[in-house]
């Protein structure tokens, strides 16, 4: 699914909306969104194959996942998340946090890749569990454990998807 400006969907993290639709200095797709990671709310580890991410914190406080680094990203802040790379973020707070997104590459749902989700949405492993995933893997599900989400349940859902 194609991005265009205006959609919008609430995920069981939050809610996002298409705020600009084009392309970048060197020709590639642009896409740009805000996002609200509602109170205590967790996105999927993931990654893209064809685009990059630029977070810019506009409100609140945002846990941050990129690669085998975690770190807290408050307002203001920016988060570059290169291709390829396993991410996540998250609100540990009990107030919304807004964060407006930039893609460029690919600007499309079917970009994402999903690894863990608490949501029980599909997911897939990845062919080569390498050091660098296993980090990420472990710096997730430390994640979850401190929002209370139910670790078997998604380590579950992650080996169902892989077979």
């Amino acid at each position: 699914m194609t991005y265009a400006i205006g959609d919008e969907d609430n995920r069981p993290w939050g809610h996002y909306q298409v705020t600009s639709i084009g392309r970048n200095s060197l020709g590639a797709g642009l896409c740009e969104k805000h996002l609200r990671i509602d109170p205590h709310a967790v996105l999927s580890l993931q990654s893209h194959r064809w685009r990059q991410e630029t977070w810019l914190v506009l409100s609140g406080e945002l846990t941050v996942l990129v690669g085998n680094r975690r770190w807290l990203a408050r307002t203001g802040e920016q988060v570059v998340v290169p291709a390829m790379t396993f991410h996540s973020m998250a609100n540990l707070t009990d107030s919304a946090c807004i964060v407006h997104e930039t893609q460029e590459g690919a600007c499309s749902e079917d970009d994402i890749i999903r690894y863990v989700d608490p949501y029980a949405r599909r997911t897939d492993l990845p062919l080569v569990q390498d050091a660098a995933f296993l980090a990420s893997m472990n710096l997730y599900l430390d994640l979850l454990a401190e929002l209370g989400f139910d670790l078997s349940q998604a380590k579950q859902n992650q080996s169902v998807s892989s077979r």
